[in-house]
């Protein structure tokens, strides 16, 4: 680990290793953009959800702020493809919120985002 880079918190590290398929049951969803801003809406998940421990690692990276599919991937040290079915089972059990940037702010946002990938 670099001097930049933030640790990642031991209860966010799953201690076994499981393939990204394993993860999503071998499940895709629709590419969102990896700039796409992840937010909680406090109402949680029905109580029927069946939740993984993965959908609980996003919940918890999220809780402290909101954080873009990008970031969350990298604190994870999840595939995008994977972070991807994740969001969509939680945003689908409106757990989050995906904020979609406005396509017309274009390079202030991939400057952002380059910023705080570097800060990882």
């Amino acid at each position: 680990m670099n001097a930049h880079e933030a640790p990642v918190p031991e209860e966010l590290v799953n201690e076994r290793l499981v393939r990204p398929y394993a993860i999503t049951r071998g499940r895709t969803a629709p590419n969102m953009d990896v700039a796409a801003m992840v937010t909680l809406t406090g109402i949680g998940a029905r109580p029927d959800a069946r939740l993984e421990p993965e959908h609980d690692s996003v919940v918890a990276l999220c809780q402290r702020r909101p954080l873009s599919l990008a970031e969350i991937s990298a604190h994870l040290r999840l595939p995008l493809g994977t972070v991807h079915v994740l969001v969509s089972d939680l945003a689908a059990q409106l757990v989050v919120h995906v904020h979609y940037a406005d396509p017309d702010v274009g390079v202030a946002v991939v400057e952002r985002v380059l910023s705080g990938l570097r800060c990882l």
